[in-house]
């Protein structure tokens, strides 16, 4: 089907949480207006299955979580035709929602269609339903509470059935036939695939896994700066901290640098600045940059002061930021 631009140009964004700028995690009975049972949809594609569940039960609420802005924006639209009401849209990474954005034990239902499966071996990493994973599932379902997976392929299937083993599910496998009418099920009934793998995880008992940390960050100071005192390459501690452009103002005394925050389970692309005040050389997160204070974060001011001290030989000062 070709896909028109036109119908793209209207459509409500109420329904796509900015979570970044909410108090953490989310209360989800305030953006619904109501306490309801709760389900989500791990990468819901171009939202069909959500907004088709969403509307066939009114009663519960669902939040769709993907990390592709075309993907979520395509769903918004239909969302808008479809006048479906219950149904919000979170823009992060799976692992990146349950840690941080619901409380433990607060999920009636979970799913995800058609994860990438990354066969490759040295691809393992990139598999979302390791056991740390389903542990982290696990423990943001309600007592009792389900998620459930399904897949095309079959070494998949095999892979995430063995990885639930000892995370607090029981855990079944079954082969289905096509039933869901999402994009990738229909790929694959077109290239002739006629069944599927469904892995079905029912809660026996709480992992407590409690929300990810966040930090009172520390603005660093220096007492002497110069542009060239910064070098682009990474630098590691904790997390992973890449430099990826800078910029200066001369007249306002300001740099720039964009920072990519890469932490265990998530990954910041935010701008530091460093500016001049009668105190000295102020290095913080810049103002309106969406940034989630980790203790990554405070890694990479850390780093770039340290930096900057080994280059002009100058002695640290902390400021509380």
């Amino acid at each position: 089907m070709l896909y028109n631009r036109a119908i793209d140009h209207h459509f409500s964004l109420a329904p796509l949480i900015q979570w970044r700028a909410l108090p953490r995690p989310i209360l989800w009975e305030r953006v619904f207006g109501r306490s309801a049972p709760l389900a989500v949809e791990l990468g819901f594609g171009l939202g069909d299955y959500l907004i088709r569940t969403a509307a066939a039960n009114p009663d519960k609420d669902f939040v769709g979580v993907e990390i592709d802005w075309f993907l979520i924006r395509r769903t918004l639209q239909k969302l808008t035709t479809a006048g479906v009401k219950n149904v919000a849209l979170v823009q992060a990474g799976a692992p990146t929602a349950l840690h941080r954005l619901f409380r433990p034990a607060s999920i009636e239902r979970v799913w995800a269609m058609f994860p990438v499966p990354w066969p490759k071996a040295r691809h393992g990493k990139k598999r979302l339903f390791s056991k740390p994973f389903i542990r982290l599932l696990n423990s943001r379902l309600v007592p009792e509470g389900e998620a459930s997976v399904v897949t095309d392929d079959q070494a998949h299937a095999q892979w995430i059935f063995n990885e639930g083993i000892e995370t607090g599910f029981r855990v079944r496998s079954e082969i289905i036939p096509p039933q869901f009418g999402t994009l990738y099920e229909e790929k694959w009934k077109k290239e002739g695939q006629d069944h599927f793998y469904r892995i079905l995880f029912n809660k026996l008992e709480h992992v407590p896994i409690p929300e990810k940390e966040e930090v009172q960050l520390q603005t660093r100071i220096v007492s002497f700066f110069r542009m060239e005192d910064l070098r682009l390459e990474p630098m590691k501690g904790g997390a992973t901290v890449v430099l990826k452009e800078t910029f200066y103002d001369p007249i306002q005394e300001r740099a720039m640098v964009r920072v990519i925050v890469i932490e265990a389970d998530f990954s910041q692309d935010i701008w530091i600045e460093i500016i001049r005040k009668a105190s000295g050389w102020h290095i913080r997160p810049a103002k309106g940059c969406g940034m989630i204070p980790t203790p990554g974060v405070q890694e990479a001011l850390d780093l770039l002061q340290g930096q900057i001290i080994e280059n002009n030989r100058d002695g640290p000062s902390d400021h509380p930021g």
